[in-house]
C-alpha cells in the first residue's frame, strides 16, 4: 500500500519539521466508524491489544519518507 502526505502539510503543522528522503519513523494509520450505522474500525499496522488501542507505539511499523 502506499500512501502520500504531501511534506508541505506536515511543515504547517510541524514547523521545524524537514522533509528528507529515507527518513525512517514508527506510526500508524487507523480508520474509526463508531459512529456509523455498523461501527467498525481499521489500521495499517495490526494492533494487537483487547481493546481498539491505535497510541500503541509497540503496535507501530515503519514509516518511510521519500
Amino acid at each position: 500500500m502506499a500512501f502520500a502526505i504531501p511534506f508541505k502539510w506536515l511543515q504547517r503543522r510541524f514547523p521545524g519539521f524537514e522533509a528528507k528522503s529515507g527518513v525512517t519513523f514508527p506510526g500508524n494509520f487507523y480508520k474509526c466508524g463508531d459512529e456509523t450505522p455498523i461501527p467498525h474500525y481499521g489500521c495499517w499496522s495490526m494492533v494487537n491489544s483487547a481493546s481498539p488501542d491505535y497510541h500503541l507505539s509497540r503496535c507501530f511499523w515503519e514509516l518511510v519518507l521519500e
